[in-house]
């Protein structure tokens, strides 16, 4: 047993690394440093000078992920690819940690848009190396199910949360709410170690009840709501929403 449960760890760091390095590859390939700091200062009348200072206050002046310029170990840690895991990692320990200054953080960073969508495919991903055991198509399925849920599902909290029942001081939109429910996810990592089926229901269940605490702190954050349990009642009413959409389409498709 004990061969079996370290096979399957070393099996899945791999997946999940490679993962992580694939994304974060072909997110500078569709956004440059430049755009990155373009979007946070405003696409208009921003001069060059400004994007290198925001860059070089960011760390976005940094190579992607070999630092010709620096010696020993530096080679590899001042690289734009280790900051911004080191950062991400940091991120993700926090959300699990249920930090409300994280939530508002990531509501802020318009940058932790990719981040938020990377823990939701890492998430997905440990979910689906957890239940191999119920075929590869739940390893292979899941991230992309999980990226589609994650985008409705901040469609749906943004309606039911700023259109019906909004507070005073509710000021979101889709980009905060997508950022601030996707690092909710981030207990979901835990089910890798769902190898067998006694830790796979374990690790499961377990998971759930967390990203449900995780999910209402950051929905509670992200629409500026007082209170925990009409964050709760968001929650739960856009779920069954949610489930409603879902059983339609399975309607009309089957």
């Amino acid at each position: 047993m004990l061969y079996y449960l370290l096979r399957r760890i070393i099996y899945a760091i791999p997946i999940l690394i490679g993962v992580n390095l694939i994304s974060f590859a072909l997110f500078f390939v569709v956004n440059s440093p430049d755009d990155i700091a373009r979007m946070h200062l405003g696409n208009k009348h921003v001069t060059q000078s400004a994007i290198n200072n925001w860059k070089q206050s960011h760390g976005y002046d940094k190579p992607l992920f070999i630092n010709h310029s620096a010696a020993g170990i530096n080679v590899v840690t001042q690289t734009l690819f280790f900051q911004s895991n080191k950062n991400l990692f940091n991120r993700i320990y926090r959300a699990i940690k249920i930090d409300v200054e994280l939530y508002e953080e990531v509501e802020r960073d318009k940058s932790a848009t990719f981040q938020a969508g990377l823990v939701v495919v890492l998430s997905s991903m440990a979910a689906g190396v957890g239940a191999l055991q119920l075929g590869a198509s739940n390893f292979l399925l899941a991230p992309i199910f999980s990226l589609i849920s994650w985008y409705v599902w901040a469609y749906i909290i943004y309606f039911v949360g700023v259109k019906l029942f909004p507070e005073k001081n509710t000021k979101s939109n889709h980009g905060e709410l997508l950022r601030t429910i996707g690092f909710s996810s981030a207990p979901g990592l835990i089910r890798i170690f769902g190898f067998t089926p006694e830790l796979m229901t374990v690790t499961f269940i377990g998971s759930s009840f967390w990203m449900l605490a995780c999910m209402v702190v950051a929905v509670r954050q992200a629409l500026d709501y007082k209170s925990l349990w009409k964050a709760f009642g968001v929650v739960v009413l856009c779920w069954f929403i949610q489930a409603i959409l879902l059983f339609v389409i399975l309607l009309i498709f089957r």
